[in-house]
């Protein structure tokens, strides 16, 4: 089990789960590019996804060799995640994401695209410190950044440089996800049909999440869509109870082969 988490995050937000899973998977947890104990971007200028998932699919290989596996992912993480089944699919025997940031996915011009993009373009020109309260009470609430403590404050703002990373690769994708047969997309010839997926959305979370999350469980082959009590950092401000749903998710499919 491979898991993926979101930006301005660790890979210890996922040790909840982890702890329920170790006795029946192999926990692959990984600390994205700039996060946790991992390297920062090389080269900024040409950062795309395919940096993330090519160090990833290394690692990959490096603990379980040519071996199927699933994914979890949250957020950004969860983008990444949809990145490489696109690239992996074969591999993928199921997916748990919630609320993947995929945003190039939106419909653009509709109310969520514009959301994010006015959130993008509010991140502009501002200084690290300033960009981490845009971003984190996007994600939050207005005055959650300024009620956390200095220390947290200052470290959220040293990350802002990655954050704006995030962004960039993430609208810099080109895979679509489609049910109508007539359109040949990346995505589509990836086959996925042997992939179990669980998404899920934050009831209090924001549009351009939800919006994406329905149109995620609308397009992929076999999936399950749940909506969880809480916002979109529910798998770090609930850590315990998020990890129960997917927990659960996988033993009610562990005889199916995931």
């Amino acid at each position: 089990m491979v898991l993926l988490h979101s930006s301005l995050s660790s890979s210890s937000q996922w040790l909840d789960l982890v702890k329920l899973l170790k006795d029946q998977f192999f926990c692959i947890n990984i600390d994205l590019l700039g996060y946790g104990n991992a390297p920062q971007v090389d080269d900024s200028n040409n950062y795309t996804l395919n940096t993330e998932t090519e160090r990833i699919s290394q690692i990959i290989f490096d603990e379980i060799g040519n071996a199927d596996f699933t994914l979890v992912g949250h957020s950004f993480g969860g983008a990444v995640a949809l990145s490489l089944a696109n690239q992996m699919g074969h591999r993928v025997s199921s997916m748990v994401l919630f609320e993947p940031v995929a945003f190039h996915l939106l419909d653009e011009g509709g109310k969520a695209y514009d959301e994010i993009m006015a959130v993008t373009g509010a991140l502009q020109g501002k200084t690290n410190t300033q960009a981490a309260r845009v971003f984190v009470d996007y994600w939050n609430y207005t005055g959650f950044f300024d009620a956390l403590p200095g220390k947290v404050q200052r470290s959220f703002a040293a990350k802002m440089d990655k954050v704006m990373l995030d962004f960039k690769g993430l609208m810099g994708q080109s895979y679509a996800l489609t049910t109508n047969t007539l359109i040949k997309s990346k995505f589509a010839d990836c086959d996925l049909t042997h992939c179990k997926t669980l998404v899920i959305e934050g009831k209090k979370s924001r549009l351009s999440a939800q919006t994406l999350v329905r149109q995620i469980a609308r397009e992929l082959p076999d999936v399950e869509h749940q909506v969880f009590d809480g916002g979109h950092m529910a798998p770090v401000s609930q850590s315990k109870e998020v990890a129960q749903v997917m927990f659960e998710f996988f033993m009610d499919n562990l005889t199916e082969g995931i």
